[in-house]
């Protein structure tokens, strides 16, 4: 009998770089791996060959490919190494790939547990962080992305994440993204926010109902939410915590700086082969303020 069953993923790839944006992202990553017996943390840099050399390989301005890699391994490695050091976890020596930031660190984690990147670095981890890792983990069968802020000194020992936020839309992405919170942190208190506003037609020809009015039908639209999750996450499961607020959304979780966490689920549309992670998540990337987790389809 042929065995259909999923193979266990235990890797959690890190894209690093000389910057402190990627050295927050490791130590993320193997605070989280630190009590879960049997995850491997793998720091990986990508690198490519600067645009002038492309242009005439014989060109003696840059470096030639090897050394452009040595850097890079060198470069991350003096900011990541102090990190390594107190590591509460199994890091993996620094794998260097030739390639597309982008493109590179999301096929080399097509295989992983998660995708953990940092949200400042250079040498193209700026634009990866917002552009094609969140795009392609949105629009493929890649892995959950894991965006970690640079919001100052790295916490060698990142604290535990009990305080979860999951933000819910109606919309079967948004589940999926609550069972992931679910399964990944057991005893984590979760928030499922549900942010509503009155609709647009209200906006442009207000009438004598107030907007409060319009509060019931968010909150069965949360009550829903609470229903099919609780139909597909374990018997026993901890219950989540229904939270209502009303706002834009894109403000709304951008404001949820008390959380440890935030998660949101990425959509595709009928296979369609862009990214669709929508206004709402994009905002709240561009405004990153606690790590967030883009679990795709």
């Amino acid at each position: 009998m042929a065995n259909n069953a999923e193979p266990v993923r235990t890797e959690i790839v890190v894209g690093v770089d000389g910057s402190t944006g990627s050295a927050h992202a490791l130590a993320w990553a193997i605070g989280f791996a630190a009590n879960r017996p049997g995850l491997v943390v793998q720091p990986v840099v990508a690198w490519e060959t600067p645009m002038l050399d492309k242009a005439n390989p014989f060109s003696n301005r840059y470096p030639d490919g090897g050394q452009v890699c040595d850097r890079a391994v060198l470069s991350a490695a003096t900011i990541i190494d102090p990190v390594i050091e107190v590591a509460g976890a199994e890091v993996e020596p620094i794998e260097a790939i030739e390639g597309n930031p982008g493109e590179s660190l999301v096929d080399r984690a097509a295989n992983a547990l998660m995708l953990v990147v940092g949200s400042r670095g250079r040498g193209g981890i700026t634009s990866l962080v917002l552009g094609s890792v969140s795009s392609r983990c949105a629009t493929s069968p890649a892995v959950p992305t894991v965006v970690v802020p640079d919001l100052g000194r790295v916490a060698l020992v990142p604290p535990p994440a009990e305080r979860i936020t999951v933000g819910v839309d109606g919309s079967v992405a948004a589940d999926r993204a609550a069972v992931w919170a679910r399964n990944q942190y057991p005893e984590a208190e979760i928030a499922l926010l549900k942010a509503w506003l009155p609709p647009v037609w209200y906006e442009v020809e207000p009438t004598a109902i107030p907007p409060i009015s319009f509060k019931p039908g968010a909150e069965i639209e949360l009550d829903r939410h609470l229903v099919r999750i609780g139909e597909i996450t374990p018997k026993g499961a901890k219950p989540f915590v229904a939270k209502l607020v009303q706002g834009d959304a894109r403000e709304v979780l951008s404001d949820e700086v008390e959380a440890d966490l935030l998660v949101l689920g990425a959509q595709q549309y009928h296979g369609m082969a862009r990214a669709i992670l929508g206004s709402v998540a994009q905002s709240v990337l561009h405004h990153l303020v606690v790590p967030t987790a883009i679990i795709p389809e």
